[in-house]
């Protein structure tokens, strides 16, 4: 079945930068700074939100005519076709609860839980995507091309990222304001925000349990470099985003996927999901936030566990004032990078006793 995605857009205007902090033992390189950058480079506030989504409709716009994988419908056009989308029920895995409504968990509040169709883009602080232009930021870096859209059915968010030089390619910029930066892609969201407008917050002492339903399709594969597919950062106590994130999901090669502490705890699990593609996962992360917190990952095929780990860590910076999640790709450039895409649903945060 074909899916119809109906694109919302949305140009936010949320400036940050970059604080950096000491990255784990992994040599990957530290999120917003280069890994050479400077240990310290100067931190900027946030800027609020400063438009609403415009919602219309057709797919997301291609790199260029990849040709597609089997079942994928491919990356579309030169950004003025579709993209057709797996369909989303046919595999099977997570997925299935009403899109404004979350299971009830002992001892845990549910303070987020956003639709695609309904809320689009409005249930972030911010897309930090190549097609977004920030108020006195930088141009993005592949204009005229929606990257985030909203699948209608299993109601869910398609975040694209493409990889075609010498055509289009979504090259990151330094903190969504700054110069471009040709050896990493960026495509994700930033924080969350309530049906109320309100942004839902994490701080020290709180513990919070974050579960969503993603797609990733045998496109999308970790290499050399980094590919995080979820961060938790942080904002300093001057309004400045961090360097260095807090807890990633991160593909890695050899077809794995690894979750793991960056400022401290080190690596919590790592395994393969190379029959994991294609289909319809369940993730379920629960973060006790201080210095002596700790993480806890399940990770499901439909009713398969396929990983599950707790494990202590660092969870709060001793400069930070929030943490937030994003969600969506960002990888280094290197060999065996193409054009992909990532889809998420059923995205709920619960703060627990």
């Amino acid at each position: 079945m074909r899916l119809a995605s109906v694109c919302l857009v949305l140009a936010l205007g949320c400036a940050s930068s970059s604080k950096s902090s000491n990255p784990p033992t992994t040599g990957e390189p530290t999120d917003e700074p280069d890994a050479d950058a400077p240990a310290t480079p100067p931190s900027k506030k946030d800027a609020a939100p400063t438009a609403s989504p415009d919602v219309g409709s057709g797919g997301s716009g291609g790199s260029g005519g990849q040709t597609p994988e089997p079942g994928t419908g491919g990356s579309g056009g030169s950004g003025t076709g579709g993209t057709p989308a797996p369909d989303a029920g046919a595999t099977g895995g997570a997925g299935g609860s009403p899109p404004t409504e979350g299971p009830m968990l002992p001892g845990c509040t549910l303070r987020w839980s956003p639709s695609a169709m309904r809320d689009g883009e409005k249930a972030f602080e911010a897309v930090e995507m190549p097609d977004v232009q920030f108020p006195g930021g930088s141009p993005g870096t592949h204009r005229g091309v929606k990257h985030i859209t909203a699948v209608a059915e299993h109601d869910a968010y398609r975040i694209d990222s493409h990889y075609d030089p010498p055509n289009a390619v979504d090259y990151d910029r330094v903190t969504q304001t700054g110069p471009m930066r040709d050896d990493r892609l960026r495509c994700e969201t930033r924080g969350m925000v309530d049906g109320a407008g309100k942004q839902v917050e994490q701080h020290n002492g709180e513990t919070w349990r974050f579960t969503w339903s993603l797609y990733i399709p045998a496109s999308l594969k970790g290499t050399s470099r980094f590919t995080h597919i979820w961060q938790m950062k942080y904002l300093d106590k001057s309004g400045g985003a961090s360097g260095s994130p807090i807890v990633t999901v991160t593909l890695r090669s050899g077809d794995k996927m690894e979750v793991l502490f960056w400022i401290g705890g080190g690596s919590i699990t790592t395994f393969d999901i190379s029959a994991l593609h294609d289909k319809w996962l369940s993730a379920d992360l629960t973060m006790k936030i201080g210095t002596a917190g700790s993480v806890h990952w399940v990770l499901k095929d439909g009713d398969k566990v396929v990983s599950e780990k707790t494990q202590n860590g660092t969870t709060w910076p001793s400069d930070g004032d929030r943490l937030r999640p994003k969600w969506g790709i960002y990888r280094g450039i290197t060999t065996g990078v193409q054009t992909s895409y990532i889809m998420l649903s059923n995205l709920r945060a619960y703060q627990c006793q």
